[in-house]
């Protein structure tokens, strides 16, 4: 594994919490094409304040930006990454130690948010999968354990009754890409597959817990060892109903709206006989699935924008240009 300090040793303080991810980081996530290709080193950084931390790095760092983020300065970038895209600044092929970096920063408060509501499930969604954690926030890692679960949760829903382990991770892993727009065109095709035939071991550490622990229960899940069938309690409706239970709200109430159903937010019975009702619907599962993917078509084709808004055409182009040449190998 590279290194993955030396990028955190140049930038200002402030830093709250920040992991890296990908398969730069995990080298035996993608395909052998795609390990071939893969030449940056992806992170995310958490900070209290954007505009602070971004007016000390184009100080410290000018050259980590574009030309129209150093004109448009930290304000005009945060700005744009709030409005525009998903809370998320990225700066592109940045060169430290002879290595090429790419790092996105985002509020802390933004991270939380869609760690805890799953309104883009962008960086939420990056969170379903493993990752390295550099720096460690009390906040944000107990909100990464309830988003882990509520994936946990939701893929249950839409697995059927029987599955294996290897269907309940791709189940997972795949919530954060159907939808997205960088699949149809810049995106590895067997990217799912990849990421979870090349990391169950950091997929169990993750996972299992969870899957006999509450979730599981939540489920009825019971295992035929390891690696044989599991089985989850799919015609109970009290069992289907605790996993909806689980969800983030915001998904939740999306979730009622497609059965028509409105139940008091001031009365959790009424929200219990809603799920109730909800269970019974065999196209609970497909509503979800179909929820879930225009979250994040809409919050990728929002990233997608701010990112070519910040930065400059050259950085666009050749990032574009190494996603399409990653994806092309794959196709080919």
């Amino acid at each position: 594994m590279a290194r993955l300090t030396p990028l955190l040793e140049v930038l200002p303080r402030g830093v709250e919490h920040a992991f890296a991810y990908g398969s730069g980081v995990f080298q035996h996530f993608g395909s052998k094409e795609v390990r071939k290709s893969t030449k940056v080193l992806d992170y995310v950084l958490a900070v209290d304040d954007p505009v602070k931390w971004h007016t000390e790095n184009l100080a410290r760092n000018p050259g980590h930006y574009g030309k129209l983020s150093k004109r448009i300065g930290a304000r005009g970038i945060t700005r744009i990454a709030e409005r525009v895209g998903c809370g998320v600044h990225f700066n592109p092929f940045v060169e430290v130690d002879s290595q090429l970096h790419k790092y996105g920063v985002v509020a802390t408060a933004r991270l939380l948010d869609d760690l805890r509501n799953w309104r883009e499930i962008y960086i939420a969604g990056r969170l379903h999968k493993p990752v390295k954690s550099l720096i460690v926030h009390a906040g944000i890692d107990k909100a990464c354990n309830a988003n882990t679960r509520a994936a946990a949760c939701a893929a249950l829903l839409i697995l059927p009754e029987v599955f294996t382990k290897v269907d309940f991770y791709k189940a997972v892993c795949s919530l954060s890409y159907k939808g997205d727009i960088r699949m149809l065109f810049a995106e590895d095709k067997g990217k799912v597959d990849n990421i979870v035939n090349g990391s169950l071991q950091e997929l169990d550490s993750i996972y299992m817990k969870e899957m006999h622990g509450v979730s599981g229960s939540k489920a009825g899940l019971t295992f035929d060892g390891t690696d044989g069938p599991w089985k989850q309690a799919k015609n109970s409706l009290s069992s289907r109903a605790e996993l909806m239970l689980s969800l983030p709200r915001p998904i939740l109430e999306k979730l009622y709206s497609c059965a028509r159903l409105h139940p008091s937010s001031t009365y959790p019975e009424s929200q219990w006989r809603c799920s109730l009702e909800l269970a019974a619907d065999a196209r609970h599962p497909k509503f979800l699935e179909t929820i879930l993917a225009s979250v994040v078509r809409r919050s990728s084709a929002k990233q997608a924008a701010a990112g070519f808004i910040v930065t400059d055409i050259g950085r666009s182009s050749y990032y574009f240009y190494q996603k399409i040449q990653k994806a092309f190998a794959t196709w080919t």
